[in-house]
């Protein structure tokens, strides 16, 4: 008797939403092949997604990526930053 008992109910396991992207052609005029590394970012964590040697036939790069809130995608070519996109989880699809 006077027993507290808490107890936390589950809405089951939360899914991370998923964004797909595609990384069109990079390469500088008639450039046929390089070294393409994508790095994500989210909530802090950088994670080297994509470091390839690549030729022209391999564009679009299609990636999907895994996170919570607003993630950045960083793309080298040849370690050289080309571009940065900002990605948010938290809206519909891509």
């Amino acid at each position: 008797e006077n027993t507290t008992v808490n107890f936390e109910v589950s809405l089951g396991k939360k899914e991370i939403p998923v964004k797909q992207i595609a990384i069109p052609n990079i390469f500088y005029f008639e450039q046929t092949q390089g070294v393409v590394k994508v790095v994500f970012t989210n909530q802090g964590v950088e994670t080297v997604v994509f470091d390839q040697e690549v030729t022209t036939e391999d564009f679009p790069i299609v990636l999907d990526l895994q996170g919570t809130g607003i993630g950045t995608v960083d793309v080298y070519l040849d370690d050289v930053k080309d571009s940065t996109q900002e990605i948010n989880f938290d809206e519909g699809s891509n």
